[in-house]
């Protein structure tokens, strides 16, 4: 048995899911730091090596975050990832928590909502709820 293997178990300390960089992002602002002090002597930091969104940093003497309050902080002025979210175009149509996809409409002669059914796909139930909205409005319109 290894225990370095245990050991290193044991310190490992997992990135939380909720982070805003990547392991990867965090790893390239870090090299690139220390080749910036390490290649500028005097404290130039107009060099090249710096990330492009670095630019828009403030100095870590500009006082507490306005975001998160800490001294310095320089998480905050990344870019959060944008969560690709679909407009709720179909005030009917919502995913359940097994996965599949209801839908239902307000049908306004009964004065209550009509089940349209459980569907496993976005687009089976966005067309189940269109065409009960195409046949309410020939019924309207009649």
């Amino acid at each position: 048995m290894n225990n370095s293997e245990n050991v290193q178990n044991e310190n490992f300390t997992p990135v939380s899911q909720s982070s805003y960089l990547t392991r990867d992002q965090e790893h390239g602002i870090i090299v690139s730091t220390l080749r910036q002090v390490i290649s500028s002597p005097g404290g130039d930091t107009s060099s090249s090596n710096w990330l492009p969104s670095e630019e828009a940093l403030p100095p870590p003497d500009a006082g507490p975050c306005p975001i998160c309050g800490v001294t310095g902080c320089y998480g905050c002025a990344f870019p959060r990832p944008v969560e690709i979210k679909e407009e709720k175009k179909h005030k009917g149509v919502r995913i359940k928590p097994s996965g599949k996809w209801s839908a239902e409409i307000w049908d306004p002669s009964i004065k209550a909502r009509r089940w349209l059914g459980t569907f496993p796909t976005y687009d089976m139930a966005v067309q189940s709820y269109e065409e009960a909205e195409y046949e309410l409005a020939e019924r309207r319109s009649a």
